[in-house]
């Protein structure tokens, strides 16, 4: 049960840190680059829900990888990133895109 709650916890912080920080720096982009008086909302919400479904996404994605390929060494790290980078990573894209 203890793992679980530790599982699950992780899930929230996962979409919590995503969607924050995306939506963060859309606000930043707004008020700091593009100078608006007043902030796009709609924009602001879609920026918000698009950080959402990454976090859900990388959140599975990380935890397969973690999963499938457990090894702790220099070798293992670079095995994760480049199928991260060739697998994972255009489907960050397209959900960023879409």
């Amino acid at each position: 049960m203890k793992s679980f709650f530790r599982r699950y916890q992780l899930f929230i912080v996962n979409i919590v840190s995503a969607s924050g920080l995306l939506a963060t720096s859309d606000l930043c982009v707004q008020i700091l680059y593009e100078k608006r008086e007043t902030i796009d909302k709609r924009r602001f919400l879609a920026a918000l829900g698009t950080g959402i479904v990454m976090g859900i996404e990388g959140h599975i994605w990380y935890s397969y990888i973690d999963r499938v390929m457990a090894q702790r060494t220099w070798r293992g790290v670079f095995k994760k990133v480049a199928i991260d980078q060739t697998i994972g990573a255009p489907f960050y894209a397209l959900t960023y895109i879409v």
